[in-house]
């Protein structure tokens, strides 16, 4: 899956039409994040977890020129919660919940996607998440930072696409460059 969003975005690379860019999912789980069973081999084999694939993905999120729009319907857990986080947006449904489980199996979070948590969240969320391994519902995650917005099952998809087209409509040099401040001020704001 992380190759083929790689490719997929060498495509979006390329469409000068493209303002706007929903990540979605099909199912009851948004991302349940990588494949632990072959992660953890790695990890017995090399005696560390190569993070580099996701990290090429997250970095190719953050500085694609359009906006990113996660729209989660339901669990995003280690991997899929970074994944999400990376987005410049996220919209969830009631059926949502945010976690990294990463410490339960003995693996750490990289600096690169720990500190986009921190930044988002501040050090108290990041630190209860990462360090407990529980994951926290959308409500909380709408209060501390991790979701910019919480709409209705019902309405999830609606809503995020009228935000899409929202976006869409406004000057997309505009659009592109507060992308750009906004990501440039977030990486500035975690030492």
């Amino acid at each position: 899956m992380l190759e083929q969003l790689l490719v997929v975005f060498d495509q979006f690379d390329t469409d000068e039409n493209l303002r706007v860019i929903v990540l979605r999912a099909s199912g009851s789980t948004f991302c349940a994040g990588v494949d632990l069973k072959e992660m953890l081999q790695d990890r017995d084999v090399h005696g560390t977890v190569e993070h580099e694939l996701l990290e090429r993905v997250f970095t190719r999120f953050e500085e694609h020129r359009n906006p990113i729009i996660a729209e989660v319907q339901g669990p995003a857990l280690a991997g899929g919660c970074e994944l999400a986080l990376h987005c410049d947006i996220r919209v969830a449904s009631p059926n949502a919940a945010f976690g990294m489980p990463l410490a339960r199996i003995g693996i750490v979070v990289p600096f690169a996607l720990g500190r986009r948590l921190t930044a988002l969240a501040g050090a108290g969320v990041a630190g209860d998440l990462l360090l407990s391994g529980e994951p926290i519902d959308a409500t909380r995650a709408l209060h501390c930072g991790v979701i910019t917005r919480l709409e209705s099952t019902e309405d999830l998809a609606v809503k995020t696409r009228a935000l899409a087209e929202l976006i869409a409509t406004n000057a997309p040099l505009a659009v592109r460059a507060m992308k750009r401040v906004v990501r440039w001020t977030d990486r500035r704001s975690v030492v």
